[in-house]
Protein backbone atom coordinates (compact mmCIF):
# COMPACT_ATOMS: atom_id res chain seq x y z
CA UNK A 1 0.00 0.00 0.00
CA UNK A 2 1.05 3.71 -0.40
CA UNK A 3 0.39 7.10 -1.30
CA UNK A 4 -1.30 8.39 -4.40
CA UNK A 5 -3.74 5.45 -4.41
CA UNK A 6 -1.19 2.85 -4.59
CA UNK A 7 -2.37 -0.63 -3.23
CA UNK A 8 -1.04 -4.10 -4.57
CA UNK A 9 -1.72 -7.70 -3.45
CA UNK A 10 0.24 -10.69 -4.88
CA UNK A 11 -0.97 -14.03 -4.22
CA UNK A 12 1.09 -17.37 -5.25
CA UNK A 13 0.87 -21.28 -4.25
CA UNK A 14 3.75 -23.57 -5.64
CA UNK A 15 3.87 -27.54 -4.77
CA UNK A 16 5.66 -30.75 -5.70
CA UNK A 17 4.25 -34.22 -6.17
CA UNK A 18 6.88 -36.55 -7.12
CA UNK A 19 8.10 -35.23 -10.25
CA UNK A 20 5.71 -32.82 -11.21
CA UNK A 21 5.64 -29.04 -9.97
CA UNK A 22 2.22 -26.71 -9.99
CA UNK A 23 2.29 -22.69 -9.20
CA UNK A 24 -0.79 -20.58 -9.36
CA UNK A 25 -0.43 -17.16 -9.24
CA UNK A 26 -2.35 -13.83 -8.42
CA UNK A 27 -1.43 -10.04 -8.91
CA UNK A 28 -3.28 -7.15 -8.94
CA UNK A 29 -1.39 -3.11 -8.40
CA UNK A 30 -3.68 0.23 -8.93
CA UNK A 31 -2.73 4.10 -9.24
CA UNK A 32 -3.76 7.33 -9.33
CA UNK A 33 -0.21 7.83 -11.18
CA UNK A 34 1.78 11.11 -10.21
CA UNK A 35 -0.34 13.77 -12.54
CA UNK A 36 -3.72 13.96 -14.05
CA UNK A 37 -4.82 10.79 -15.99
CA UNK A 38 -1.82 8.48 -15.23
CA UNK A 39 -3.46 5.91 -13.07
CA UNK A 40 -2.93 2.48 -13.99
CA UNK A 41 -4.77 -0.63 -12.93
CA UNK A 42 -3.34 -4.42 -13.56
CA UNK A 43 -4.43 -7.68 -13.11
CA UNK A 44 -2.14 -11.02 -13.59
CA UNK A 45 -3.12 -14.37 -13.02
CA UNK A 46 -0.90 -17.65 -14.19
CA UNK A 47 -0.86 -20.95 -13.47
CA UNK A 48 2.21 -23.58 -14.39
CA UNK A 49 2.49 -26.93 -14.26
CA UNK A 50 5.91 -29.12 -14.89
CA UNK A 51 6.38 -32.37 -14.92
CA UNK A 52 9.56 -35.04 -15.88
CA UNK A 53 7.92 -37.89 -17.75
CA UNK A 54 11.39 -39.60 -17.39
CA UNK A 55 14.70 -38.66 -16.98
CA UNK A 56 15.95 -37.50 -20.08
CA UNK A 57 12.16 -35.49 -21.10
CA UNK A 58 10.06 -32.89 -19.26
CA UNK A 59 6.92 -30.95 -20.48
CA UNK A 60 5.86 -27.84 -19.13
CA UNK A 61 2.71 -25.94 -19.45
CA UNK A 62 1.64 -22.24 -18.39
CA UNK A 63 -1.34 -19.81 -18.73
CA UNK A 64 -1.50 -16.36 -18.14
CA UNK A 65 -4.08 -13.50 -18.20
CA UNK A 66 -3.73 -9.82 -18.00
CA UNK A 67 -5.99 -7.14 -17.74
CA UNK A 68 -5.05 -3.27 -17.87
CA UNK A 69 -6.72 -0.01 -17.72
CA UNK A 70 -4.69 3.20 -17.74
CA UNK A 71 -4.46 6.69 -18.69
CA UNK A 72 -2.08 8.80 -20.56
CA UNK A 73 1.32 6.44 -19.16
CA UNK A 74 3.38 8.77 -21.93
CA UNK A 75 6.01 10.98 -21.07
CA UNK A 76 7.05 14.62 -22.29
CA UNK A 77 9.46 16.46 -21.35
CA UNK A 78 7.70 19.82 -22.57
CA UNK A 79 4.81 18.59 -19.97
CA UNK A 80 2.36 17.48 -22.44
CA UNK A 81 -0.06 14.55 -21.63
CA UNK A 82 -3.93 14.03 -22.86
CA UNK A 83 -6.20 14.31 -20.47
CA UNK A 84 -8.31 12.33 -22.48
CA UNK A 85 -6.51 9.19 -23.52
CA UNK A 86 -7.98 5.20 -22.13
CA UNK A 87 -5.96 2.39 -23.09
CA UNK A 88 -7.78 -0.70 -21.83
CA UNK A 89 -5.59 -4.32 -22.59
CA UNK A 90 -6.62 -7.82 -22.39
CA UNK A 91 -4.34 -10.66 -22.86
CA UNK A 92 -4.71 -13.89 -23.10
CA UNK A 93 -1.35 -16.51 -23.06
CA UNK A 94 -0.68 -20.21 -23.18
CA UNK A 95 2.42 -21.40 -23.50
CA UNK A 96 3.50 -25.56 -23.62
CA UNK A 97 7.48 -27.00 -23.50
CA UNK A 98 9.26 -30.02 -24.05
CA UNK A 99 12.83 -30.42 -23.64
CA UNK A 100 14.29 -34.09 -24.31
CA UNK A 101 17.32 -34.88 -23.71
CA UNK A 102 19.34 -36.81 -26.49
CA UNK A 103 22.37 -37.70 -24.42
CA UNK A 104 24.16 -35.89 -21.92
CA UNK A 105 25.50 -33.18 -24.15
CA UNK A 106 22.43 -32.67 -26.65
CA UNK A 107 19.12 -31.54 -26.10
CA UNK A 108 16.03 -30.35 -28.02
CA UNK A 109 13.30 -27.86 -27.28
CA UNK A 110 9.86 -26.97 -28.83
CA UNK A 111 8.22 -24.61 -27.90
CA UNK A 112 4.58 -23.38 -28.66
CA UNK A 113 2.76 -20.14 -27.68
CA UNK A 114 -0.76 -18.90 -28.65
CA UNK A 115 -2.07 -15.50 -27.57
CA UNK A 116 -5.10 -13.57 -27.59
CA UNK A 117 -4.10 -9.89 -27.48
CA UNK A 118 -7.08 -6.97 -27.37
CA UNK A 119 -6.77 -2.92 -27.18
CA UNK A 120 -9.06 -0.65 -26.96
CA UNK A 121 -7.78 3.33 -27.83
CA UNK A 122 -9.77 6.61 -26.79
CA UNK A 123 -7.76 9.31 -27.76
CA UNK A 124 -8.73 13.33 -27.25
CA UNK A 125 -9.25 14.43 -30.57
CA UNK A 126 -9.24 11.03 -32.35
CA UNK A 127 -12.18 9.31 -30.64
CA UNK A 128 -11.93 5.58 -30.52
CA UNK A 129 -10.31 2.70 -31.76
CA UNK A 130 -9.58 -0.65 -30.99
CA UNK A 131 -6.87 -3.56 -32.43
CA UNK A 132 -6.97 -7.05 -31.80
CA UNK A 133 -4.33 -9.86 -32.51
CA UNK A 134 -4.65 -13.83 -32.27
CA UNK A 135 -1.48 -15.30 -33.19
CA UNK A 136 0.81 -18.80 -32.58
CA UNK A 137 4.42 -19.16 -32.30
CA UNK A 138 5.92 -22.50 -33.23
CA UNK A 139 9.77 -22.27 -32.39
CA UNK A 140 12.38 -25.40 -32.23
CA UNK A 141 15.65 -25.05 -30.55
CA UNK A 142 18.83 -27.58 -30.72
CA UNK A 143 21.68 -27.44 -28.25
CA UNK A 144 25.22 -29.19 -28.36
CA UNK A 145 27.89 -28.83 -26.00
CA UNK A 146 31.51 -30.27 -26.54
CA UNK A 147 33.92 -29.70 -24.36
CA UNK A 148 35.41 -26.70 -25.49
CA UNK A 149 32.51 -25.09 -27.36
CA UNK A 150 28.75 -25.28 -28.02
CA UNK A 151 26.19 -25.42 -30.88
CA UNK A 152 22.48 -23.44 -30.80
CA UNK A 153 20.19 -23.88 -33.42
CA UNK A 154 16.90 -23.12 -34.22
CA UNK A 155 14.16 -21.94 -36.52
CA UNK A 156 10.24 -19.93 -34.90
CA UNK A 157 7.30 -19.49 -37.40
CA UNK A 158 4.85 -16.46 -35.90
CA UNK A 159 1.79 -16.23 -37.70
CA UNK A 160 -1.47 -14.39 -36.99
CA UNK A 161 -4.33 -12.36 -37.71
CA UNK A 162 -5.64 -9.00 -37.16
CA UNK A 163 -8.19 -6.65 -36.87
CA UNK A 164 -7.98 -2.96 -36.65
CA UNK A 165 -10.92 -0.67 -36.49
CA UNK A 166 -9.34 2.38 -38.31
CA UNK A 167 -7.85 1.59 -41.64
CA UNK A 168 -9.74 0.61 -44.39
CA UNK A 169 -8.80 -2.38 -44.64
CA UNK A 170 -9.03 -3.84 -40.87
CA UNK A 171 -8.10 -7.38 -41.44
CA UNK A 172 -4.29 -8.14 -41.95
CA UNK A 173 -2.29 -11.33 -41.88
CA UNK A 174 1.33 -10.80 -39.95
CA UNK A 175 3.64 -13.45 -39.77
CA UNK A 176 7.77 -13.99 -39.07
CA UNK A 177 9.67 -16.63 -40.29
CA UNK A 178 13.12 -16.40 -37.78
CA UNK A 179 15.93 -19.35 -38.51
CA UNK A 180 19.15 -19.06 -36.28
CA UNK A 181 22.49 -20.27 -35.50
CA UNK A 182 25.06 -19.64 -32.83
CA UNK A 183 28.37 -21.63 -32.42
CA UNK A 184 30.44 -20.83 -29.24
CA UNK A 185 34.12 -21.37 -28.61
CA UNK A 186 36.90 -21.15 -25.92
CA UNK A 187 39.98 -20.70 -27.83
CA UNK A 188 41.89 -20.15 -25.03
CA UNK A 189 41.48 -20.86 -21.42
CA UNK A 190 40.84 -17.15 -20.29
CA UNK A 191 38.85 -16.29 -23.83
CA UNK A 192 35.54 -16.88 -25.22
CA UNK A 193 33.69 -16.23 -28.21
CA UNK A 194 30.40 -16.53 -30.02
CA UNK A 195 29.58 -16.23 -33.53
CA UNK A 196 26.11 -16.37 -35.15
CA UNK A 197 23.87 -15.65 -37.61
CA UNK A 198 19.83 -15.28 -37.76
CA UNK A 199 17.14 -14.72 -40.57
CA UNK A 200 14.19 -12.95 -40.40
CA UNK A 201 11.69 -12.59 -42.65
CA UNK A 202 8.49 -10.19 -41.18
CA UNK A 203 4.87 -9.61 -42.83
CA UNK A 204 3.47 -7.12 -41.06
CA UNK A 205 1.63 -3.88 -42.14
CA UNK A 206 3.31 -1.43 -40.24
CA UNK A 207 7.44 -2.92 -40.73
CA UNK A 208 8.23 -3.20 -44.65
CA UNK A 209 8.27 -6.58 -44.36
CA UNK A 210 12.18 -6.56 -44.04
CA UNK A 211 13.98 -9.72 -45.06
CA UNK A 212 17.49 -9.79 -43.45
CA UNK A 213 20.54 -12.17 -42.60
CA UNK A 214 22.05 -10.99 -39.28
CA UNK A 215 25.49 -11.62 -38.65
CA UNK A 216 26.47 -11.52 -34.66
CA UNK A 217 29.79 -11.87 -32.82
CA UNK A 218 30.99 -11.50 -29.25
CA UNK A 219 34.14 -12.10 -26.83
CA UNK A 220 34.68 -12.12 -23.23
CA UNK A 221 38.68 -11.79 -22.64
CA UNK A 222 39.72 -12.45 -19.12
CA UNK A 223 42.68 -10.16 -19.17
CA UNK A 224 43.45 -11.24 -15.90
CA UNK A 225 42.18 -12.56 -12.52
CA UNK A 226 40.76 -8.73 -12.24
CA UNK A 227 40.10 -7.78 -15.49
CA UNK A 228 37.38 -8.53 -17.99
CA UNK A 229 36.89 -7.00 -21.46
CA UNK A 230 33.72 -7.51 -22.88
CA UNK A 231 32.60 -6.72 -26.65
CA UNK A 232 29.65 -7.85 -29.30
CA UNK A 233 28.65 -6.40 -32.92
CA UNK A 234 25.34 -7.78 -33.92
CA UNK A 235 21.92 -6.49 -36.17
CA UNK A 236 18.30 -7.36 -35.21
CA UNK A 237 15.09 -7.49 -36.52
CA UNK A 238 12.35 -6.05 -33.83
CA UNK A 239 9.48 -8.87 -33.77
CA UNK A 240 5.69 -7.78 -33.63
CA UNK A 241 5.14 -7.57 -29.49
CA UNK A 242 3.22 -11.00 -29.59
CA UNK A 243 6.17 -12.33 -31.11
CA UNK A 244 8.98 -11.62 -28.85
CA UNK A 245 9.43 -14.28 -26.33
CA UNK A 246 11.10 -17.29 -27.51
CA UNK A 247 13.56 -19.38 -26.94
CA UNK A 248 16.52 -17.44 -29.26
CA UNK A 249 19.47 -16.09 -26.67
CA UNK A 250 18.90 -12.37 -25.45
CA UNK A 251 22.72 -11.43 -24.79
CA UNK A 252 25.95 -11.67 -26.13
CA UNK A 253 28.97 -10.87 -23.95
CA UNK A 254 26.13 -9.46 -21.01
CA UNK A 255 25.07 -6.78 -23.26
CA UNK A 256 21.16 -7.00 -24.28
CA UNK A 257 20.13 -8.73 -27.88
CA UNK A 258 16.72 -6.89 -28.36
CA UNK A 259 14.95 -3.87 -27.54
CA UNK A 260 11.60 -2.47 -27.07
CA UNK A 261 12.28 -0.68 -30.83
CA UNK A 262 9.24 -0.26 -33.47
CA UNK A 263 7.86 -3.50 -35.26
CA UNK A 264 10.03 -4.24 -38.11
CA UNK A 265 13.22 -1.99 -36.98
CA UNK A 266 16.52 -2.77 -38.01
CA UNK A 267 19.27 -2.82 -35.39
CA UNK A 268 23.18 -2.19 -35.78
CA UNK A 269 24.02 -2.81 -32.29
CA UNK A 270 28.25 -2.28 -31.08
CA UNK A 271 28.87 -2.46 -27.42
CA UNK A 272 31.93 -2.65 -25.34
CA UNK A 273 32.76 -3.21 -21.41
CA UNK A 274 35.05 -3.85 -19.03
CA UNK A 275 34.35 -5.24 -15.47
CA UNK A 276 37.09 -4.69 -12.76
CA UNK A 277 37.98 -6.33 -9.62
CA UNK A 278 40.00 -4.50 -7.65
CA UNK A 279 39.74 -6.53 -4.37
CA UNK A 280 37.03 -8.43 -2.79
CA UNK A 281 35.41 -5.72 -1.17
CA UNK A 282 35.78 -3.38 -4.50
CA UNK A 283 34.65 -3.89 -7.80
CA UNK A 284 33.42 -1.61 -10.54
CA UNK A 285 32.81 -1.53 -14.46
CA UNK A 286 31.71 0.93 -17.70
CA UNK A 287 30.33 -0.26 -20.82
CA UNK A 288 29.09 1.57 -24.08
CA UNK A 289 26.74 0.83 -26.65
CA UNK A 290 25.70 2.35 -29.87
CA UNK A 291 23.09 1.31 -31.89
CA UNK A 292 21.88 2.38 -35.56
CA UNK A 293 18.19 2.04 -35.96
CA UNK A 294 16.66 1.83 -39.46
CA UNK A 295 12.83 2.23 -38.09
CA UNK A 296 9.88 1.94 -40.40
CA UNK A 297 7.72 5.54 -40.24
CA UNK A 298 4.20 5.88 -41.94
CA UNK A 299 4.08 9.48 -43.71
CA UNK A 300 0.91 10.76 -45.32
CA UNK A 301 1.03 12.89 -48.41
CA UNK A 302 -0.61 16.25 -48.16
CA UNK A 303 -1.90 16.20 -51.79
CA UNK A 304 -3.29 12.76 -51.73
CA UNK A 305 -3.34 11.66 -48.44
CA UNK A 306 -2.33 8.36 -49.41
CA UNK A 307 -0.07 7.23 -46.61
CA UNK A 308 3.75 5.87 -47.39
CA UNK A 309 6.07 3.85 -45.22
CA UNK A 310 9.71 4.64 -45.18
CA UNK A 311 12.94 3.62 -43.07
CA UNK A 312 14.36 6.86 -40.92
CA UNK A 313 17.47 6.37 -39.40
CA UNK A 314 17.77 6.99 -35.25
CA UNK A 315 21.04 6.73 -33.61
CA UNK A 316 20.52 5.74 -30.00
CA UNK A 317 23.50 5.35 -27.20
CA UNK A 318 24.24 4.16 -23.99
CA UNK A 319 27.27 4.87 -21.44
CA UNK A 320 27.20 3.75 -18.22
CA UNK A 321 29.58 3.52 -15.63
CA UNK A 322 29.42 1.61 -12.09
CA UNK A 323 31.57 0.39 -8.78
CA UNK A 324 30.36 -1.26 -5.78
CA UNK A 325 32.87 -0.81 -2.37
CA UNK A 326 31.84 -3.04 0.41
CA UNK A 327 33.66 -0.91 2.86
CA UNK A 328 32.48 -3.85 5.70
CA UNK A 329 30.19 -6.88 5.99
CA UNK A 330 27.13 -4.47 7.17
CA UNK A 331 27.94 -1.69 4.95
CA UNK A 332 27.76 -1.26 1.20
CA UNK A 333 27.92 1.83 -0.96
CA UNK A 334 27.53 1.88 -4.58
CA UNK A 335 27.38 4.61 -7.33
CA UNK A 336 26.16 4.65 -10.94
CA UNK A 337 26.31 7.11 -13.94
CA UNK A 338 24.33 6.63 -16.84
CA UNK A 339 24.03 8.76 -20.29
CA UNK A 340 21.57 8.05 -22.44
CA UNK A 341 21.05 9.89 -26.22
CA UNK A 342 18.60 9.61 -28.89
CA UNK A 343 19.06 11.54 -32.00
CA UNK A 344 17.29 11.61 -35.88
CA UNK A 345 20.14 12.78 -38.33
CA UNK A 346 18.94 16.23 -39.51
CA UNK A 347 18.07 14.95 -43.57
CA UNK A 348 15.35 12.11 -41.39
CA UNK A 349 13.75 14.93 -39.96
CA UNK A 350 10.93 14.99 -41.98
CA UNK A 351 8.25 14.96 -39.51
CA UNK A 352 5.70 18.29 -38.58
CA UNK A 353 6.56 17.05 -34.85
CA UNK A 354 8.74 14.46 -32.94
CA UNK A 355 11.85 14.80 -30.64
CA UNK A 356 14.78 15.48 -32.61
CA UNK A 357 17.56 14.90 -30.31
CA UNK A 358 17.19 14.11 -26.06
CA UNK A 359 19.98 13.41 -23.60
CA UNK A 360 19.27 11.58 -20.33
CA UNK A 361 21.83 11.37 -17.54
CA UNK A 362 21.67 9.42 -14.30
CA UNK A 363 23.73 9.53 -11.15
CA UNK A 364 22.48 7.72 -8.02
CA UNK A 365 24.91 7.33 -5.13
CA UNK A 366 23.54 4.50 -2.48
CA UNK A 367 24.73 3.41 0.97
CA UNK A 368 23.35 0.22 2.42
CA UNK A 369 23.53 -1.12 5.82
CA UNK A 370 22.74 -4.30 7.62
CA UNK A 371 21.88 -5.27 10.91
CA UNK A 372 21.27 -7.95 13.13
CA UNK A 373 18.44 -9.50 14.13
CA UNK A 374 17.64 -8.91 10.04
CA UNK A 375 17.24 -5.49 9.84
CA UNK A 376 18.68 -3.25 6.29
CA UNK A 377 17.95 -0.22 5.03
CA UNK A 378 19.48 2.23 2.68
CA UNK A 379 19.70 6.06 1.44
CA UNK A 380 20.32 6.84 -2.06
CA UNK A 381 20.73 10.97 -3.52
CA UNK A 382 20.16 10.66 -7.70
CA UNK A 383 21.17 13.20 -9.77
CA UNK A 384 19.04 13.33 -12.83
CA UNK A 385 19.36 15.59 -15.71
CA UNK A 386 17.18 15.98 -19.04
CA UNK A 387 17.44 17.90 -21.93
CA UNK A 388 16.02 17.91 -25.36
CA UNK A 389 14.56 19.43 -28.33
CA UNK A 390 11.13 19.07 -30.50
CA UNK A 391 10.68 19.77 -33.70
CA UNK A 392 7.20 21.71 -34.27
CA UNK A 393 7.12 22.32 -38.22
CA UNK A 394 9.50 24.75 -39.04
CA UNK A 395 10.90 25.82 -35.44
CA UNK A 396 12.38 23.69 -32.96
CA UNK A 397 12.21 24.09 -29.36
CA UNK A 398 14.72 23.16 -26.16
CA UNK A 399 13.53 21.82 -23.36
CA UNK A 400 15.22 21.01 -20.50
CA UNK A 401 14.47 19.19 -16.27
CA UNK A 402 17.14 18.61 -13.84
CA UNK A 403 16.81 17.74 -10.19
CA UNK A 404 18.07 16.09 -7.19
CA UNK A 405 16.03 12.76 -6.11
CA UNK A 406 16.21 11.63 -2.23
CA UNK A 407 14.89 7.90 -2.07
CA UNK A 408 15.29 6.14 1.45
CA UNK A 409 14.67 2.25 2.39
CA UNK A 410 13.91 0.48 5.77
CA UNK A 411 12.77 -3.00 6.40
CA UNK A 412 13.49 -6.14 8.23
CA UNK A 413 13.61 -9.81 7.45
CA UNK A 414 10.95 -11.55 9.58
CA UNK A 415 12.30 -14.47 11.84
CA UNK A 416 12.95 -17.77 10.22
CA UNK A 417 12.45 -15.92 6.75
CA UNK A 418 9.08 -16.18 6.68
CA UNK A 419 9.12 -12.96 4.76
CA UNK A 420 9.85 -8.92 5.13
CA UNK A 421 8.53 -5.82 5.57
CA UNK A 422 9.66 -2.95 4.30
CA UNK A 423 8.94 1.15 4.27
CA UNK A 424 9.95 2.88 0.72
CA UNK A 425 9.98 6.18 0.31
CA UNK A 426 10.37 7.49 -3.50
CA UNK A 427 11.51 11.23 -4.24
CA UNK A 428 11.42 12.01 -0.61
CA UNK A 429 10.99 16.02 -0.79
CA UNK A 430 8.79 15.80 -3.85
CA UNK A 431 10.62 17.08 -6.68
CA UNK A 432 8.90 17.84 -9.60
CA UNK A 433 10.65 16.98 -12.66
CA UNK A 434 9.62 16.82 -16.51
CA UNK A 435 10.70 13.35 -18.14
CA UNK A 436 10.81 12.15 -21.69
CA UNK A 437 10.94 8.32 -22.57
CA UNK A 438 13.84 8.30 -24.23
CA UNK A 439 14.14 5.38 -26.73
CA UNK A 440 10.95 5.05 -28.85
CA UNK A 441 8.73 1.68 -27.12
CA UNK A 442 5.91 -0.24 -28.97
CA UNK A 443 4.00 0.07 -25.43
CA UNK A 444 4.19 2.53 -22.79
CA UNK A 445 5.62 2.07 -19.70
CA UNK A 446 5.80 3.31 -16.08
CA UNK A 447 8.66 5.98 -15.40
CA UNK A 448 11.99 4.41 -14.42
CA UNK A 449 12.63 7.11 -11.81
CA UNK A 450 9.76 8.56 -9.21
CA UNK A 451 8.79 11.52 -10.73
CA UNK A 452 6.63 13.04 -7.83
CA UNK A 453 6.94 11.67 -3.52
CA UNK A 454 6.05 8.03 -3.22
CA UNK A 455 5.56 6.24 -0.20
CA UNK A 456 4.75 2.46 -0.10
CA UNK A 457 4.59 -0.09 2.92
CA UNK A 458 5.39 -3.96 1.46
CA UNK A 459 4.49 -6.85 3.34
CA UNK A 460 6.00 -10.08 2.02
CA UNK A 461 4.79 -13.11 4.05
CA UNK A 462 6.14 -16.49 2.91
CA UNK A 463 4.98 -20.04 4.29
Amino acid sequence: VGNRGLSSLEAGFATMYGNTALSINRFVVDSDGFRANNDDSRSITGAMVHTALTDRTSVQAEYTKLHQSSGDLNLALDGFFDPARRVVQDRDTLRLGVRHGLSPSTEILTSFVYQDRSETFDDFGFGSSSIATRSGRLELQGLHRYDSASLVVGASRYAGRTEESFLVAPVSHPNHFTAYGYFGLRPLRNLSTQIGMSYDHLQARESMDPRRWNPKLSAVWDVSDHTTLRAALFQTVKRRVNAEQGLEPAQFAGFTHYFDDVNGAIARTASVGVDQRWNDRLYGGADLTRRSLLAPTTIVDQNTGEPTAIRREQIQQTLRAYMAWIWRPSLVLSAMFRRESLAVPEPERILAFEWVDVVTYRAPVTVRGYFGDGWFTSATTEFVRQQGRMQLFDTVEDHRSSGNLLHFQIGRLLPARRGTVVLDAQNVFDRRLLYQNTFIETEARLPAIALARTVTLRIQLWL
